[in-house]
């Protein structure tokens, strides 16, 4: 059975979930994000230590959670933004958010306010009346591909980023989340 923990809303067993790979939202020129997706996907051995150690991560109003060949892949809809994945400038909104929980020190957090911050090349959310964190980051190999709608880009990596792992660990009261560990891969497009 796959490490995926089912909910009313869609949802994932620890944080690896973070890791999103698609995103739809404009042409190389674009100036306001009209659709897309934003997709993570992370690796079950990942997931599943995580798990091993009492934390879960659940993912509320995803489009999708899939596991295939030992990857979980976690998909969210854009709702608006400025990107511009041609020349590395603005950040998509998505809907939805996820759910980090320690069940060791019964201690929680629920981000939301996701985006994807194209100029710093972070994937970012904010906890309830908290500001935002850089939790993940596309790490390449890199492609972008330019010419029309929608505008892609794919990283073939996705670390923690140092800010979430302090982030994270703080709240919650533990010590597992790693920053600069390669955790699964990203990959976004843009509509306008």
């Amino acid at each position: 059975m796959s490490r995926l923990r089912r909910t009313a809303a869609v949802s994932i067993a620890a944080f690896g979930a973070l890791a999103l790979a698609a995103v739809t939202a404009g042409t190389a020129n674009a100036g306001t994000v009209t659709s897309g997706t934003v997709t993570l996907t992370i690796n079950d051995s990942y997931l599943s230590t995580l798990h091993n150690n009492n934390i879960d991560v659940v993912p509320t109003g995803a489009a999708s959670v899939t596991d295939s060949n030992g990857m979980t892949t976690v998909v969210y809809n854009a709702t608006g933004g400025d990107a511009n994945l041609s020349i590395g400038i603005g950040h998509v909104d998505y809907a939805g958010g996820l759910t980090v929980r320690d069940e060791s020190t019964n201690q929680s957090v629920q981000l939301s306010s996701l985006q994807f911050d194209v100029f710093n090349n972070q994937f970012d959310a904010a906890p309830s009346g908290g500001s935002e964190v850089a939790l993940v980051d596309p790490a390449g190999p890199f492609n972008t591909t330019i010419g029309g709608s929608p505008t892609t880009f794919t990283a073939g990596g996705l670390v923690i980023d140092a800010a979430g792992a302090s982030y994270l660990n703080s709240t919650l009261g533990t010590t597992r989340f790693q920053a600069g560990q390669n955790i699964g891969s990203f990959a976004t497009t843009v509509s306008d």
